[in-house]
């Protein structure tokens, strides 16, 4: 069966997206002189304008509509609350060589996705969802005790991401405009921590490098066009196969690390990996089957 060109074109979105998240240990590390609070905040700051800007080109009614809205409001506000500290982990994660465990934390992530949705959707496991989830607690719990320390970095990306993507599924709005209000919520504090950090001397504009003001002005976009990639990528491909693509990301950072970081890669990160991949090739499978009982089913209804 022919592939439809918007499939192709999800399909090249996605992969696009995860490339970038891949290779973004690359970028921040260039700004590895600055504190990750300024970075942080830089982030938060330059995604906002882009995307207002993004969105104001594209349909400004829509965003207004999205704001006037307080249910929006209070949904994206915590939303804008988690990828902030998913974004904050991330970078301090770079900056002090926890490259590897960051990876780890994003491997971790579907797995956290699936024990969400039993806890707050009800959604029941399958034997493999099972299996994939008790593979995973093996092989975290093996590193934290043959490595001696519970890979927290790994935890709070994992955690925040999946609560993130389950606060914007209960918030159902449009992508785009959700993805502007929730950083415009959360641009006031990255203002007065940038004001602060200037005033005790933290960050001083005049004093950058034009490499680092251009680097950390460019981090809102290259913040924001993979995020917006993805939200297409989401409404044309079948999560089945997202669940394949999105492997590219961590797997990327995990050699990035060791290879070009030098960080450690004991037997202990080896056996949580593998316990941990085996997990996620079950879980696949899991989402290919489910995917391809839909489109019998659908075949069945049609006919």
């Amino acid at each position: 069966m022919q592939e439809s060109p918007s499939s192709t074109k999800g399909f090249f979105y996605a992969l696009f997206c995860y490339i970038s998240w891949g290779v973004f240990p690359l970028y921040w590390h260039m700004l590895i002189n600055v504190p990750s609070l300024v970075i942080l905040s830089n982030r938060m700051l330059w995604s906002s304008v882009f995307l207002l800007a993004f969105c104001v080109i594209l349909n400004p009614g829509s965003l207004w509509k999205v704001m006037n809205n307080r249910r929006n409001i209070y949904y994206m506000f915590i939303a804008g609350v988690l990828i902030t500290c998913n974004w904050g982990t991330y970078i301090y994660a770079v900056n002090h060589q926890f490259i590897v465990e960051s990876s780890l934390g994003y491997y971790i992530n579907p797995l956290i996705n699936v024990l969400l949705g039993v806890l707050f959707f009800k959604e029941k496991l399958s034997r493999l969802e099972k299996l994939a989830t008790l593979l995973a607690c093996i092989g975290v719990l093996y590193f934290t005790f043959s490595y001696g320390e519970f890979p927290s970095i790994a935890f709070m990306l994992a955690i925040s991401m999946g609560i993130y993507g389950m606060v914007k599924k209960k918030a159902n709005l449009p992508p785009v405009q959700a993805l502007t209000l929730e950083t415009l919520l959360v641009t006031p504090a990255a203002i007065i921590y940038l004001f602060f950090a200037m005033n005790t001397g933290q960050f001083i504009i005049s004093e950058l490098p034009v490499l680092t003001t251009v680097l950390l002005i460019l981090g809102g976009i290259v913040t924001a066009i993979p995020l917006l990639l993805f939200a297409s990528a989401v409404k044309i491909l079948p999560y089945s196969t997202l669940g394949f693509i999105q492997y590219i990301g961590p797997t990327i950072q995990l050699i990035i690390g060791v290879y070009v970081f030098k960080e450690k890669f004991t037997s202990a990160h080896a056996v949580c990996f593998i316990c941990i991949w085996t997990g996620l090739l079950f879980f696949t499978i899991n989402l290919i089957q489910k995917s391809s009982a839909k489109r019998k089913l659908a075949k069945k209804l049609k006919s």
